[in-house]
């Protein structure tokens, strides 16, 4: 039961982590290259899909994290428990991030039109990067910590 506890977790919070490591590779420098209207038309594409897909992945990754930290307590593997309550602390911490920083300037976003953009778009843009940014930190951090935890452990 841990070891399935264990996969699951490291596949579910690895999906969690893409996100924000494909933004640090990737999406992150092509998003600011981006003219106005294409960023705009970017930014409620993606948050459609996200906003569908996001929450239950987050969800099921919280799920998976508590039932491997029970799991690994049961067994007396303190040192997997322990990365397993940290993980379950970074998953918290960024949904807070996400929902008081993040999430209403998608709301904002999506009501702009890629056609006339606000004037203080780039500004937008910049502070919902730097939240962001923040939050790959917290992710990449706490994502690292499981899997040295969860190596360290076997």
């Amino acid at each position: 039961m841990l070891e399935l506890a264990i996969f699951l977790t490291l596949v579910l919070f690895a999906l969690v982590v893409s996100q924000p490591l494909f933004y640090l590779v990737a999406l992150g420098r092509a998003s600011h290259a981006l003219s106005a209207p294409a960023y705009v038309e970017l930014r409620q594409q993606v948050n459609a899909v996200m906003n569908v897909r996001l929450v239950p992945l987050y969800g099921a990754t919280f799920a998976s994290v508590a039932w491997l930290a029970w799991a690994a307590l049961a067994r007396g593997e303190s040192l997997l428990a322990a990365a397993a309550l940290f993980a379950l602390a970074g998953l918290v911490a960024d949904g807070v991030l996400a929902v008081r920083r993040n999430v209403p300037i998608n709301a904002l976003m999506s009501g702009w039109s890629p056609a006339s953009p606000p004037a203080d778009w780039e500004a937008q843009r910049a502070r919902w990067s730097a939240a962001f940014s923040v939050r790959q930190i917290v992710l990449s951090v706490t994502y690292a910590a499981l899997l040295a935890g969860v190596v360290a452990s076997r």
